[in-house]
């Protein structure tokens, strides 16, 4: 039988337990269940209380992702502290890692010196991810400059193809750049409302429009292949005008939550503002909501690829078979 599903009066006797594995190293700091709240003390033992819940709950719930707040008295409190519920966490509950709301400040924010903007002093971790993220970023600018240069050329630009592809090299390129941006404000600069919201929504947006885009590609060399001396290069190009602006809005449309739902939240004990996402998750249909729009965005665009390139091989394969 696990401790758990033990008797009250029995299982309290093992309530030490968790405490003295602080000693080898673990960072274990509380514990509670329908009756004790139970803190590790210095000296690595429980000090264990009744809790009523329902009395020392605070008066206002500054916690995020439906955490509950627990005060220390009910009345004159001197602090107070987050239970957060499954697959969230943080001293206010502000990070989660369900669904699809994952930040730089929710994988690295916690790693980050703020006191310290030079990145020499910041931690080991903040250190070889920004040395990473940096490589990448420089190695994207150049591949991206190299791209536009290319399709800049009138000539490459005598399909829909390469106005597709001209497109999303200068997104790809906007959003590096703003994802460097929002590198140097997670390390150096205090983050704000406007900043979080436009930084997640933009980064969200350009890579997004950029695949679509790539989509696109895949879909005009499908009807190119399809329709073979039928196909028009004039007729390519203008459909491409058109589609293009379409996916700019309609995306964007799709990624407005980020421009609703993030915002900064304080965090108190750290003195710190964290970018996160603050839909409520009692909203369950806007829930499902969000998580549809993020299928939709994320997984269309590799199905079209997966099946004009099944398509453009199969077609390339009968023409060849018939010469």
């Amino acid at each position: 039988m696990s401790v758990i599903a033990q008797p009250p009066l029995r299982r309290v006797k093992y309530y030490q337990q968790p405490c003295l594995k602080r000693k080898s190293g673990e960072t274990f700091l509380c514990f509670y269940d329908e009756q004790l709240m139970c803190l590790c003390d210095r000296t690595n033992y429980a000090n264990c209380f009744n809790l009523n819940s329902g009395s020392l709950s605070c008066p206002w719930n500054k916690c995020s992702n439906r955490g509950k707040c627990i005060q220390t008295y009910e009345k004159c409190p001197t602090a107070s502290f987050c239970f957060c519920e499954p697959c969230s966490y943080g001293s206010i509950c502000q990070f989660t890692t369900s669904g699809y709301a994952m930040s730089l400040d929710t994988i690295l924010g916690s790693h980050v010196h703020r006191r310290t903007p030079n990145i020499l002093n910041q931690t080991t971790t903040i250190q070889i991810s920004v040395g990473i993220l940096s490589t990448v970023i420089c190695i994207g600018i150049l591949l991206n400059i190299f791209a536009i240069g290319t399709f800049a050329e009138k000539n490459t630009r005598q399909v829909g193809s390469g106005l597709y592809l001209l497109i999303s090299s200068l997104l790809g390129l906007f959003t590096l750049i703003i994802l460097m941006c929002k590198i140097m404000f997670l390390i150096s600069v205090e983050q704000y409302n406007i900043s979080c919201l436009l930084f997640e929504f933009l980064l969200k947006w350009g890579s997004t429009c950029s695949e679509w885009l790539y989509a696109c590609v895949g879909i005009e060399r499908t009807l190119a292949v399809i329709q073979k001396i039928k196909y028009s290069s004039q007729a390519s190009k203008r459909r491409a005008i058109w589609i293009i602006a379409s996916v700019l809005i309609s995306i964007g449309g799709m990624c407005s939550p980020e421009l609703i739902y993030y915002r900064t939240v304080l965090d108190r004990q750290d003195q710190k503002l964290w970018c996160v996402f603050t839909l409520n998750k009692d909203e369950k249909a806007l829930q499902t909501l969000y998580f549809a729009s993020n299928i939709t965005l994320f997984m269309t665009p590799f199905a079209i690829n997966m099946i004009t390139s099944i398509i453009i091989i199969h077609g390339t394969v009968r023409s060849k078979g018939k010469t």
